[in-house]
């Protein structure tokens, strides 16, 4: 058995959603699941594998990636001293009106006559008495439905993302009940490589940065624990005498009842418990349960279609057992393999007698009680930092650049009814063909391909429909700018070649750039300035091509 260490930073907002909350709301969870980082390693695995290659048929594939041989954990934030922080046990409350003193209910009965509130924050660190509680930052956005050809908003196509902010720090672990397997995985990653994970991706979320990976030495792996101390050691696991055993849940669980359904019942739990500890049914007696329901789904990406959604548990959740004497070897078990299905995902994680202990734990003064923050709050007295480098800084900067565009998408509206595709001599197809290289130009933008190579490309296509059995009717082909007409191939030739350095013509995209930067002294939000640049230029140019009113509609003239 072996652990690989793998420590994420987020360069953009990562949206990964889970099924609860508003349908006009992606909320993602506080965490990265474990399926996201699995999903990236498969498609790195599967580069180099012949045209063909079923990864389920594979002895290899289904041992790495599939059969839960290997476990891939969810992906935790990290405090600035690089521990990672693990859910906020259920069992944890509040007194009403007090935020000094944290009640664990898994050791002692609440005191008579008191209200309590549960703790808020998603995630802790315990040592000693002490307690440290974070949430971690979210942004805050909103986005249009936007018209596919136009790119401009729809009427009442609002919806909001609300995602892990940017700059955190994550620690996800891979563990592997092979070496070899641990030493495959490590090669497929490398320091300081970029990976995609998430939703939204082509749309500025996402992108995270490999800071560090490792393997943990062998000998230490055997008693690895997802549980440190202040030091960043792994806790001590011990041969327990026979009393309570308290089981808390370091990720959702999956469990089935005795009727094969998925079911979020502590019955279902503990079945899977004693299961997991090699104990017949009966050997333990709950004593109190603190848990929640949860609805599970999931995407399948080679499908392309979302998993079914089931009930789970929630993280977080404490079961509290009356339990015999159980040996270290038991207990390693259980927390090494986890309980219940879709274990490679990183379901089923769970950790014993972590707490339970201890009545109260005090709160360190150093907590980070930061819940759903919107990020533009954090400004403060308003002033705008000019370092673009900071979190604030580089909102600002998204900002800006999103006035930008929504100042350049309304003079593409007016560029777009000032020019006409006027030649119907140009099948259907033809102009099909010009919009998917028109599209994937787009695309390639998107995932910040370098413009020069963009525009060689969709310029050499469009070149390319001057010659050929077919290339009269491009030849003869117009476009339309009020009385004006120009030979459509020099036009878009002329559009694509376009840039910001050449002195821009009256009517251009350059110009309208210039423009939007120009008006009202100058855009800019405190001391960051909106940027135009090449690539901006070029996309809307394609955009401009997409939008032309005749070469957009389908055609009706190939039967």
């Amino acid at each position: 058995m072996n652990v690989l260490c793998v420590d994420l930073v987020l360069e953009e907002p990562l949206l990964a959603t889970g099924t609860e909350g508003d349908a006009n709301t992606n909320t993602s969870l506080p965490y990265a699941p474990g399926s996201l980082l699995r999903g990236a390693l498969v498609g790195w695995y599967l580069r180099d594998k012949p045209t063909g290659y079923q990864l389920g048929a594979d002895a290899d594939g289904q041992r790495l990636f599939l059969d839960g041989r290997t476990r891939y954990l969810g992906a935790y934030p990290l405090d600035s001293a690089g521990r990672r922080w693990l859910p906020t046990p259920l069992s944890f409350r509040v007194k009403k009106g007090e935020r000094v003193t944290v009640y664990d209910f898994a050791a002692a009965e609440p005191e008579a006559g008191a209200e309590y509130d549960p703790v808020r924050e998603a995630f802790c660190f315990l040592d000693a008495g002490r307690i440290r509680l974070h949430t971690p930052l979210f942004d805050v956005s909103f986005h249009h439905t936007r018209d596919r050809d136009l790119g401009h908003p729809v009427d009442g196509g609002i919806y909001r993302h609300v995602a892990l902010a940017e700059g955190g720090q994550q620690r996800a672990y891979i563990l592997c009940e092979a070496d070899d397997d641990a030493k495959q995985l490590r090669r497929l990653m490398q320091q300081d490589e970029t990976l995609k994970l998430g939703g939204d991706r082509n749309a500025g979320y996402g992108q995270c940065r490999i800071a560090e990976v490792h393997l943990h030495d062998t000998a230490k792996a055997r008693f690895w624990r997802p549980i440190t101390g202040e030091d960043g050691a792994p806790t001590a696991l011990e041969d327990m005498p026979a009393g309570p055993l308290v089981v808390t849940l370091l990720s959702p669980a999956l469990v089935r009842d005795a009727y094969g359904q998925y079911a979020a019942s502590a019955d279902a739990v503990e079945a899977s418990i004693a299961r997991g500890l090699g104990l017949e049914a009966g050997a333990l007696r709950r004593r109190d349960a603190f848990f929640r329901p949860v609805l599970v789904g999931g995407f399948n990406a080679h499908w392309g279609m979302a998993l079914p959604q089931m009930w789970g548990v929630a993280m977080g959740s404490v079961f509290v057992f009356d339990a015999p004497a159980l040996r270290t070897d038991q207990l390693r078990a259980l927390e090494w393999q986890g309980i219940g299905h879709r274990r490679a995902e990183g379901y089923g994680r769970l950790c014993v007698n972590w707490h339970g202990t201890q009545v109260a734990h005090t709160r360190k003064e150093d907590d980070h009680d930061t819940l759903f923050p919107v990020r533009a709050a954090a400004i403060g007295d308003g002033e705008l930092p000019g370092d673009t480098h900071s979190p604030v800084g580089k909102m600002a900067q998204r900002m800006v650049q999103q006035i930008l565009r929504d100042r350049m998408d309304r003079a593409l509206r007016n560029l777009a009814a000032r020019h006409r595709f006027g030649s119907r001599e140009v099948r259907g197809a033809q102009r099909g063909h010009l919009r998917a290289v028109l599209q994937d130009g787009l695309l390639r933008l998107q995932s910040k391909q370098p413009a020069d190579e963009v525009r060689v490309r969709v310029v050499g296509y469009i070149e390319s429909l001057g010659g050929g059995s077919r290339s009269d009717a491009w030849r003869r082909a117009k476009v339309e700018e009020g009385s004006r007409t120009h030979p459509a191939l020099n036009w878009m030739r002329a559009r694509v070649q376009e840039t910001p350095a050449a002195s821009p013509g009256f009517g251009t995209v350059a110009h309208a750039m210039k423009r939007a930067l120009a008006e009202e002294g100058g855009l800019h939000l405190g001391d960051i300035p909106a940027e135009g640049s090449e690539a901006l230029v070029l996309e809307y140019n394609l955009r401009l091509l997409l939008s032309l009113p005749g070469l957009r509609e389908p055609a009706t003239d190939d039967a």
